[in-house]
């Protein structure tokens, strides 16, 4: 998820409002993401199949170089918020990432949408 939504809080105190204390929008560039309210039937989903602990947060830069490595090296345009799952495998450090899977030795990482500003992902493109 990205920095800041508070899903592990929320999983943590059973309460799905519990990150919305603020009306305010979530500064991410994952704009499907933003609204720091999680919807009733995803959480009383995920309530039940993730824990606290397996939930892994990223930075937009993170969302974006995945982005960059989907466009250049698979040729696969996703919007930010469907990149945000692999930007969790790429950035996130093997022994984190070996807890929050359970050691899993096979995982899938879902990436969707096309619905995005692709300025972003040229201007980091070419920084590289």
């Amino acid at each position: 998820e990205p920095l800041g939504k508070r899903l592990a809080d929320c999983l943590r105190a059973g309460d799905r409002l519990l990150a919305a204390a603020t009306n305010d929008p979530l500064d991410t560039i994952a704009d499907g993401m933003r609204s720091r309210a999680l919807g009733e039937r995803p959480f009383d989903i995920l309530k039940d199949v993730v824990a606290p602990d397996a939930v892994l947060t990223v930075d937009d830069d993170a969302i974006l170089s995945s982005m960059t490595t989907l466009f250049a090296d698979f040729k696969i345009c996703v919007e930010p918020s469907g990149a945000t799952a692999l930007a969790a495998v790429q950035a996130t450090h093997p022994d984190d990432f070996a807890r929050a899977t359970g050691g899993a030795q096979t995982v899938a990482a879902i990436v969707c949408g096309g619905n995005l500003d692709v300025g972003p992902i040229l201007r980091q493109a070419y920084a590289r």
